[in-house]
């Protein structure tokens, strides 16, 4: 995936989004 200077912030939130789904989903399964 390609970072952006301008939306780091934006990023940043989406990398833990990602990270709370898949831990979220090991959890479930």
């Amino acid at each position: 995936m390609k970072e952006e200077n301008a939306g780091g912030y934006e990023g940043n939130y989406s990398s833990v989004l990602s990270y709370l789904f898949e831990f979220l989903n090991s959890e479930g399964d």
